[in-house]
């Protein structure tokens, strides 16, 4: 897997499970991903990712999928678009996050998506507990990246 395949691994498996000393195998794993375009358009935008990390030969763990409409011709999701396999409304915000930095990382959204997304959650902030965890997702990438091998740690935290 790639940096940022192992890093979007990092922080769905810290979203997703709460035990504080596991450790998962990140070299045993594999990523599978989709993305279905709009064909129509000359730019082909995306309109669904979906992803699983495969452990071993075939066990599926960490399930998603996160849908997109057309706004001025770009992509755009909200929070009811995600799905995650922890239903927790906690878990479906920091996987919305990550899953939007992966995209906006490996260029499928423009710069600055992931920042503009999470504008909106503030802007429609229905709790302090949303927009703690929203403020605090910087530091919960740090936190997931120090999950990973040391040396491929480094390399996220340097970036």
């Amino acid at each position: 897997m790639n940096l940022y395949e192992l890093h979007l691994c990092a922080k769905l498996f810290r979203i997703s499970n709460p035990l504080r000393d596991f450790k998962p195998e990140f070299e045993k794993m594999r990523f599978v991903q989709s993305a279905s375009r709009l064909e129509s358009l000359a730019h082909k935008p995306i309109v669904l990712f979906s992803g699983a990390y495969i452990i071993g030969q075939g066990l599926v763990t960490l399930p998603f999928a996160l849908a997109f409409s057309l706004r001025n011709g770009l992509p755009h999701s909200s929070l009811p678009q995600v799905a995650f396999c922890d239903p927790r409304i906690a878990s479906k915000l920091q996987a919305f996050l990550s899953i939007l930095d992966y995209l906006e990382s490996i260029g499928e959204l423009p710069p600055g998506s992931r920042l503009a997304h999470q504008e909106k959650l503030l802007y429609r902030n229905d709790g302090s507990k949303k927009r703690e965890m929203v403020e605090d997702y910087p530091a919960f990438c740090d936190r997931a990246a120090k999950d990973l091998p040391y040396d491929i740690s480094l390399a996220l935290l340097a970036a």
